[in-house]
């Protein structure tokens, strides 16, 4: 070798000798100028490159980037670590790493899936970064259903707020997680909102919940109630009922119908009274009252004493003259008892109807009656009065007793002893017929012994079309 050769040889050892490495070089290094040299030994190629060169190491990365989509939220996340999305949803992996992004819901939604980068389902997303991927992640918010029970005997509506809930129609809605809804009840007319089931509802105003799962909330609505208040008045006596049950007055005079119920109500009037008419609410005249009852209502029911030609015949106007008052012991005959319901002066009996009754006998060796003229109609022959047989006369052959008298003549006589008491009112007839159409003394007599005496109270008499029996 010459010295010229030599010389080229030793400077080619001072770079890179390999044509291949070159090559390699040209093609990751966007291309290295071959100079043109004519120091070619044996037709060998040779190449100087620095020194700085030899240590070369050849990297790329490739981006992957994350996006969520959806109406809920959540969290992605990569293994190995770069994606923490949230705040950081794009990253530089190394070429062809294999990459492992976990999708994880925040609380109130659910992951709904991938998309993109050859990703779908729900599980984990396994890709290889041979270049940029893109992928999707989709959250959707939960929903949970508020349903709304109406119960209760009376009706009414319930509403939401945000709207949903309009029942009525439309008893359950879903509703977005964690959503405040507002509910509102509503009474129809002639209902009441009573309250909600749910704990944390007031008991009548709106009710509030946080759908932060299903819920289930019952609203209570009952029929509203009037009340209907009915009164008997006159002389006379009688009993109303009603229709629907709930009025029996005498006893129960005062009872409340549910919105809107049709109440009959009937009045039946105690011989000898005849009803006499409704007064008060929308009744009147003589016949059944009817009363829809959407307010509160107060009737009253009049009875009056039909007498049929006896004058006071309940005994109303007290001692006046009508009535002709016979005692032996010179006792008076007809009393009045000022409050009827806890009237003693007559050993607790209260009268038949009215204030007043008549009191014959109460004491031993007593002959006491009452006597006036009356006209006996065809028509109205019997003879009606109301009695009550108090007595402590032992039953027998000698015990007092009670005469009816027309004209002085006895037509009746009945006995007043202990097996005779009565305990309550009761009716008693008479047969006049034998004296209709004409004007007589009719006279009622009682008569005691020398002891143990016997009373016999009288109320309310009348002459009748038809007899009455107890």
């Amino acid at each position: 070798m010459n010295r010229k050769s030599a010389n080229r040889s030793r400077k080619f050892h001072l770079g890179i000798t390999a044509v291949t490495i070159f090559i390699f070089m040209v093609s990751g290094l966007g291309g290295l100028m071959i100079p043109h040299s004519r120091a070619a030994v044996s037709a060998e190629y040779r190449i100087y490159l620095p020194l700085v060169l030899r240590n070369y190491t050849y990297t790329t990365t490739q981006y992957l980037t994350v996006s969520k989509s959806g109406t809920g939220s959540g969290m992605v996340t990569s293994s190995p670590a770069g994606i923490d999305c949230g705040a950081t949803c794009s990253y530089a992996f190394a070429y062809n790493t294999s990459v492992t992004l976990t999708a994880v819901a925040a609380v109130g939604s659910t992951f709904s899936g991938w998309n993109g980068a050859g990703c779908s389902g729900t599980g984990a997303c396994t890709l290889t970064m041979g270049s940029a991927r893109s992928v999707t992640a989709a959250f959707a918010q939960n929903t949970y259903t508020l349903g709304i029970t109406k119960d209760g005997t009376g009706n009414g509506t319930v509403t939401s707020n945000p709207a949903g809930i309009n029942c009525g129609a439309t008893c359950s809605y879903a509703f977005a997680y964690n959503t405040s809804v507002t509910l509102t009840a509503v009474a129809v007319t002639g209902s009441t909102f009573s309250g909600w089931s749910d704990s944390n509802c007031p008991a009548n105003g709106t009710c509030s919940v946080t759908m932060d799962a299903a819920r289930s909330v019952t609203a209570t609505f009952s029929v509203t109630t009037f009340q209907l208040r009915v009164g008997i008045s006159g002389a006379g006596s009688g009993t109303v009922t009603s229709n629907p049950v709930g009025i029996d007055c005498g006893a129960n005079c005062i009872t409340s119908f549910p919105y809107n119920t049709v109440v009959t109500l009937i009045a039946v009037p105690t011989a000898p009274a005849v009803f006499g008419g409704w007064s008060g609410g929308p009744c009147s005249g003589t016949g059944e009252c009817q009363l829809p009852m959407d307010a509160d209502y107060a009737v009253v029911a009049n009875f009056l004493l039909t007498c049929n030609g006896i004058a006071n015949c309940g005994f109303e106007a007290g001692s006046d003259g009508e009535w002709s008052e016979l005692s032996a012991q010179d006792l008076p005959l007809i009393f009045a008892c000022d409050d009827p319901d806890q009237c003693t002066i007559f050993n607790g009996i209260p009268p038949h109807s009215g204030m007043y009754l008549a009191w014959l006998g109460g004491v031993d060796n007593e002959t006491s009656s009452l006597q006036q003229q009356v006209y006996i109609n065809s028509i109205t022959p019997y003879l009606v009065y109301w009695e009550w047989i108090e007595s402590i006369d032992v039953c027998g052959v000698n015990h007092d007793y009670t005469e009816v008298l027309v004209n002085g003549l006895q037509v009746q006589k009945y006995g007043l002893c202990t097996g005779t008491n009565t305990t309550i009112w009761v009716p008693h007839t008479i047969n006049l017929d034998a004296y209709a159409n004409q004007s007589v003394t009719l006279q009622i007599r009682v008569k005691t012994n020398l002891s143990n005496y016997s009373s016999l109270y009288l109320d309310d008499f009348s002459l009748q079309e038809d007899p009455l029996t107890p």
